[in-house]
């Protein structure tokens, strides 16, 4: 984590000491963790989680890979709290992805997809 931070700053990018901060006023959060469990604290954690920072109406693109049941209750819970959410899983290796050949599987509300188009 430290590496890829030290990454973004040496490019000028912002940096911020919690995923909360980084996701204020955003229309856009992209995510990608391995698993259920690392996503859910990813959105919860009573501190850092993103969700309660999120503005209204922002989408949440999930690249995580996580169970269907998983990706339904966040579904869920980011429309509870006016949020979109987007299941995206990456379909790829990392030198797949490197050479831009990498694949989505989408999956969410229409509206929702709609919205992450121009992000995907």
């Amino acid at each position: 984590f430290q590496g890829a931070r030290d990454r973004a700053a040496q490019e000028g990018l912002p940096v911020t000491d919690s995923a909360c901060k980084a996701v204020e006023g955003a229309d856009f959060v992209v995510t990608m963790v391995p698993n259920d469990a690392v996503l859910d604290a990813v959105l919860h954690h009573p501190e850092t989680g993103i969700m309660k920072s999120m503005k209204s109406g922002a989408v949440h693109i999930s690249c995580s890979t996580v169970s269907p049941e998983a990706a339904r209750r966040f579904a869920a819970q980011h429309n509870d709290k006016g949020l979109q959410y987007v299941g995206a899983p990456i379909f790829a290796r990392a030198d797949g992805v490197a050479a831009k050949a990498a694949s989505f599987v989408v999956g969410g509300a229409a509206s929702a997809i709609d919205s992450a188009e121009p992000v995907l």
